[in-house]
């Protein structure tokens, strides 16, 4: 919960970023075929799932990324060898690439749904 009302905070900054005046909030009017991110209820709950399961994944990469922290100290001061140390290396790097890979296939559909537009607040 507080990583949504971390990005709703971020995505509130990033709506007023440069001059924030009554002037320059006015909503510009949408494209034919642009999707309305602001208007559309639908697609600010799909598009919400979708930065939940962003803010999920990088959860993940961060705990895992932890974890390789607390092995490599251990690795450096000398209670576990380099084996062990290689193991948790290539796991993380395994975990690393694929949750990587599908945040940005995430981050990429987020965009081609409409998903980051500048929304007025």
């Amino acid at each position: 919960m507080k990583n949504i009302l971390l990005l709703v905070g971020i995505l509130s900054i990033a709506s007023c970023w440069g001059p924030c005046n009554k002037a320059s909030q006015t909503p510009l009017p949408q494209a034919a075929g642009t999707p309305d991110l602001e208007n559309d209820v639908s697609l600010q709950r799909e598009c919400a799932e979708l930065f939940k399961t962003i803010l999920s994944i990088q959860d993940n990469r961060e705990s895992y990324r932890d974890q390789l922290h607390t092995v490599r100290a251990a690795f450096n001061e000398d209670r576990i060898g380099q084996k062990k140390m290689a193991i948790a290396h290539q796991f993380w790097l395994d975990n690393e690439n694929a949750l990587a890979t599908q945040a940005a296939n995430l981050y990429s559909e987020g965009r081609t749904k409409g998903c980051f537009q500048k929304v007025t607040q």
